[in-house]
Parts: C-alpha cells; structure tokens; sequence
C-alpha cells in the first residue's frame, strides 16, 4: 500500500532479468477497489501487457540474461498510458495504450517470480 493511501502515480517503472530456469513474472497494479488497473508481465520471456482486463498483448520475445527496462506514465484524464520496454540487446518496443480503469494505484503487486532465476532493480515510483 501506498503511505498516504491511493494515488494517480505519473510514472512506475523496474529493470528485471531473468534466465532459462525461469517461468516469467507479473507486476500487477490495483486500486483501493482491489480491481486491477495495469499489468506487465514476461512468460518465457516473452513481453506481455494488459490494461486493466484478463487480455494479455505479447509486443516482443527477445531471449533471456538481458536486462530490461520496463517503464510507464500515465494520463489518468485521457484514460491511457504510454509504454517503454527495452533490453541490453537493442529490443524496443514503445506506444501508447486505453486503461480500462482511470482510477488511483493502492498497491503493486510482483508474483510469479523466483529470486534465484529472476531479479529486479531500481524499482521507481513517481507521483
């Protein structure tokens, strides 16, 4: 949870790496509502989002034991966020995307991960 409760955070991003032993990860974004706002996730490895639904979008499948950057802001009022994913080996994908909740973040969720095969670094927050 956040400290002073729900907010509409402009930016959330993370660097992860990960192996061949590993399955992939989720970091889940919800509201006070406990209904899930955003989602990005690998699964062997590819890079998969989901805007606030059950659908995931696979953008790239660009290998293993390659950090990457997986970077996001949001604009609550147009209801969107724009998205930038890149790794160490020149893999890039980037645009823009409709949330299906223009709602406040209370608390990110990371699952689905092994600290043995994968790892994360600089987890930022920005409001």
């Amino acid at each position: 949870m956040f400290p002073h409760g729900s907010r509409q955070i402009s930016k959330f991003s993370y660097y992860w790496i990960e192996d061949g032993s590993q399955s992939g990860h989720q970091v889940r974004l919800y509201d006070s509502n406990g209904d899930l706002v955003q989602r990005s996730e690998t699964e062997n490895p590819q890079w998969q989002l989901s805007d606030g639904n059950n659908n995931m979008d696979t953008l790239a499948s660009p290998g293993y034991n390659n950090w990457t950057l997986f970077s996001f802001e949001f604009d609550w009022a147009a209801g969107t966020y724009d998205y930038y994913l890149e790794d160490t080996i020149g893999t890039l994908e980037t645009g823009t995307r409709d949330l299906v909740r223009s709602t406040n973040v209370s608390y990110i969720d990371f699952v689905g991960t092994n600290g043995t095969y994968c790892r994360f670094d600089e987890v930022k927050v920005t409001y």
